[in-house]
C-alpha cells in the first residue's frame, strides 16, 4: 500500500490516512501509533493533510455504549503526538485533545443528566 501512496503522496497520502488503522495495542495493552501511521507522516508533502485524515478517526460515525468510553483510547495517541519532537505536530495534536477532551466532559454530562432523569 505505501508504494502506491509512494507514486502520489500528496493525493494519497491523506486518502488512506481516513481509512487505515492508525493505531495498534501494544504490549501493556495501550493504544500505540500503527506503523502506517508514523509512515504516512513521514511519506506526505503536507503532514496537515494526513493529520486531518488522522482526525476522523477521532468522530466515530457508529459506535456502541458510551461515546465518551469509546473516545478515551485515543486521548493517549494524541498526549503521545503532543509530547513529540515536532512542534506542527504537536499544536494539532493539542488542539484535537482539547475538542476531544470537551466531547469528552460534554458527552458525560448529558449521559449523567440521562441517567438521573430515569431514576
Amino acid at each position: 500500500m505505501l508504494a502506491w501512496v509512494k507514486e502520489n503522496p500528496a493525493v494519497r497520502s491523506p486518502l488512506v490516512a481516513a481509512e487505515v488503522d492508525i493505531h495498534r495495542t501494544d504490549e501493556q495493552g495501550n493504544l500505540a501509533w500503527s506503523p502506517i501511521a508514523a509512515s504516512l507522516l513521514e511519506i506526505s508533502p503536507n503532514r496537515q493533510d494526513v493529520l486531518d485524515g488522522f482526525a476522523k478517526h477521532f468522530r466515530p460515525m457508529c459506535w456502541s455504549g458510551s461515546i465518551a468510553n469509546v473516545l478515551r483510547p485515543y486521548q493517549g495517541l494524541l498526549t503521545q503526538l503532543v509530547k513529540g519532537v515536532d512542534a506542527g505536530i504537536a499544536m494539532w495534536a493539542k488542539e484535537q485533545l482539547a475538542q476531544m477532551n470537551q466531547r469528552i466532559s460534554q458527552e458525560r454530562w448529558r449521559e449523567q443528566t440521562t441517567d438521573e432523569r430515569f431514576e
